[in-house]
């Protein structure tokens, strides 16, 4: 495992690099804003959800 997060996205591919405490600030830029439950557990699946943005 890296520490390189890649997201395939309508504009093309995106990376942020990411550690065991950035991932939660990754997703919020990834996603532009406040998740859902149903994106949260798309994106982290098993983990609790939280309001991250």
């Amino acid at each position: 495992m890296g520490d390189r997060l890649f997201t395939l996205r309508d504009v093309g591919l995106s990376s942020v690099l990411v550690g065991p405490r950035k991932w939660l600030t990754a997703l919020c830029s990834i996603t532009g804003g406040a998740m859902t439950a149903g994106q949260w557990q798309d994106a982290a699946p098993g983990e609790r959800f939280r309001t991250i943005c």
